[in-house]
């Protein structure tokens, strides 16, 4: 934001001015003595005359002191208007006289005692001014004029000095209520600044050509920069894109907006990555413009990058899990159908219902093994059962290799655990890390036909325990590796579509796995098994 220009007060601005009349008003008096003592131009030298114009010099180097020094205590006032009058006085009883034009530039001594001490100067100056007049009329030798016509000058000058001071008084009361309300405002502007800017979304004010007048910090963290974009155009800052992947000018897209207007079908690209936007869109209205027109307009700019592609991503899912749930429910509702017709019919033998039932139950453990995917996904979306805990690593997989040995004896698979006496501990999540070591083995056991699964647990030189299940099963191409990890995604191998699977093991485990903080590695060739392996930092002692 741009700060304004401090101002000066109106205070300071007539102080300024008087002190530069002040300084004016010795050179009127040399120059008037230099006038009235031509002589000593001509060479003529009168010592007296001589010293009237030096000290009337002195009076002017005075003046100019004054003009380049801020005078900022109020001794120092006193002391150069004190100096002022005194020589002034001098002047006119003893050089000039009381009737010369040199009364006259008493008013401004009359108006510099008003600016810096009020009417009590203003009143102290007059009654100097009417004291010199008197004493000027008592002496009567410098010049033939009588007490009446002093006291006519007198009246004169202060009738000058009171009217500049009343103007100034006038001018001075209207210039502060003018700083009052400036003052004000400003304080307002700057609340206004300070609430925009700890606002989170991008703020920006445009006017009636879109040049940017006004934005928040928002704006800036949006744009990644810390580089000002005042007085620029809008369209130099953003280049928007529309849904249909069109490039659109901003400034021409405002001036067909009538009211509040929200749009989120636009996304630009902001340090080489593309952002969604949410923008409202508010026009300024002012009364002093013809109908239709605008003073500028309110940028609200929203990043919903992640919203939107949660939305989408949320969608899909919907619509996937919508679909692979459709086919097993079919299957196992007109198989159920179909049983009962038969009973119904009196066709309720063993060797016609079993294949019937048996397909429906196929399908039902289908439906509860996608039911329990989505279940271990939803959990690991929302950290349920996250907490970290030391867990015995020698326990966990002894008991996990005891509860898959049966399941791979009775396929006639041979399953072999190479794991070190003591391997020692890891802090994790003792449900992810188990649903995850058991989605591998599953893996294995339903993908090889014959061979051995084996569960590798070592411990390396860097404190990482490394978990394992590498198998001799019917591996994954390398196409196939590029998605294995994609949710509902199944190899097009026919013997993976042999076995029943949901699609969403290997996307749950990529989920846990990060959860856990590590990262699956796999290795696999086709036809010659498939290897899967973490790795987690031991736990300290």
């Amino acid at each position: 934001m741009k700060a304004l220009k401090q101002r000066e007060t109106t205070s300071e601005q007539l102080m300024r001015v008087t002190r530069l009349g002040s300084a004016l008003l010795p050179l009127a008096v040399f120059v008037y003595l230099v006038l009235a003592f031509p002589e000593v131009l001509r060479g003529d030298y009168d010592s007296n005359k001589i010293l009237i114009l030096l000290a009337a010099l002195g009076w002017v180097a005075l003046g100019i002191y004054l003009v380049d020094t801020k005078v900022r205590y109020r001794v120092q006032t006193i002391w150069w208007l004190s100096s002022y009058h005194i020589l002034m006085i001098g002047f006119l009883l003893f050089v000039t006289g009381f009737g010369s034009p040199i009364v006259y530039l008493w008013s401004i001594l009359l108006l510099s005692s008003y600016v810096y001490f009020k009417f009590e100067g203003l009143t102290l100056s007059l009654v100097l001014l009417l004291s010199t007049g008197l004493v000027d009329s008592m002496l009567g030798h410098l010049a033939s004029i009588t007490l009446n016509e002093n006291l006519a000058y007198s009246l004169i000058v202060a009738i000058i000095g009171g009217v500049a001071a009343s103007v100034i008084r006038a001018a001075s009361s209207d210039q502060e209520r003018l700083d009052a309300a400036r003052e004000q405002s400003e304080l307002q502007r700057q609340r206004i600044t300070t609430l925009i800017n700890n606002l989170g979304d991008a703020i920006i004010n445009l006017d009636s050509h879109g040049k940017i007048t006004l934005y928040n910090a928002a704006t800036l963290s949006l744009l990644d920069t810390n580089a000002a974009i005042d007085n620029k155009y809008i369209d130099t800052i953003f280049s928007f894109i529309n849904s249909d992947n069109e490039p659109i000018k901003l400034s021409n897209e405002l001036k067909s907006i009538k009211a509040v207007t929200i749009r989120d079908d636009l996304h630009t690209t902001i340090s080489d990555e593309i952002i969604r936007l949410e923008l409202t869109i508010s026009p300024i209205r002012s009364s002093f413009e013809d109908t239709g027109k605008h003073a500028g307009w309110i940028l609200i700019m929203r990043d919903v990058t992640a919203a939107k592609s949660l939305e989408e991503e949320r969608d899909e899912f919907i619509s996937v899990v919508s679909h692979e749930l459709r086919t097993p429910i079919t299957v196992a509702e007109g198989t159920v159908s179909n049983v009962q017709l038969m009973m119904e019919r009196g066709e309720s033998h063993l060797d016609k219902l079993k294949p019937a039932v048996d397909m429906a139950h196929e399908q039902i453990i289908f439906l509860a093994k996608m039911v329990n995917d989505l279940s271990t996904l939803s959990r690991a979306e929302r950290g349920v059962a996250g907490d970290a805990e030391d867990i015995d690593v020698d326990e966990l997989i002894h008991n996990m290799y005891n509860e898959y040995e049966p399941q791979a004896s009775a396929k006639g698979l041979q399953l072999n655990l190479h794991m070190p006496a003591k391997v020692g501990s890891v802090l994790t999540s003792r449900l992810y890390l188990k649903e995850l070591l058991q989605n591998f083995v599953t893996n294995s056991i339903k993908y090889t036909k014959e061979g051995s699964v084996t569960i590798d647990v070592k411990k390396s030189r860097e404190d990482l325990i490394t978990f394992a299940v590498s198998d001799t099963g019917i591996g994954i191409s390398k196409a196939d590796q590029k998605r294995i990890f994609e949710k509902f995604y199944r190899a097009e191998d026919y013997r993976t579509r042999e076995t029943s699977g949901t699609g969403l093991g290997l996307y749950v485990a990529v989920k846990l796995a990060k959860k856990i903080g590590t990262s699956i590695d796999m290795k696999s060739r086709l036809n010659h098994g498939s290897t899967f392996s973490i790795a987690l930092p031991a736990a300290k002692k």
